[in-house]
């Protein structure tokens, strides 16, 4: 295997535990979801923990997770971590390149 030290400088390398509640939603996000895969969610976090960070921008919108962000407001979930969700920000991005991540997370 190759020596890479470059995987420290990937966003997942640097998730932060945030209070969810200073996210917000965007107003783009083509990706919807029936209640009862919302409840497949929630359950799946609650048998396997938190496995995949919301990715926000600096102006701290979601950019991909907006689901796993709507459940975390669900109580049993909020327990698990009080009320904190883990993020991965990524660089400052103007409105169109936001846009085109989270259309590309959602693919």
């Amino acid at each position: 295997m190759a020596k890479n030290n470059n995987h420290h400088k990937q966003p997942i390398s640097a998730v932060i535990w945030e209070k969810r509640d200073i996210l917000s939603p965007n107003n783009y996000n083509p990706n919807r979801v029936a209640p009862k895969e919302l409840e497949l969610l929630k359950i799946s976090i609650l048998e396997n923990g938190w496995t995949q960070p919301i990715v926000a921008n600096t102006n701290k919108e979601i950019v991909d997770g907006f689901h796993r962000w709507t459940i975390s407001k669900d109580k049993e979930v909020s327990k698990l971590t009080n009320g904190l969700v883990p993020v991965v920000y990524l660089k400052k991005m103007d409105r169109v390149t936001t846009q085109m991540a989270t259309i590309r997370h959602n693919r």
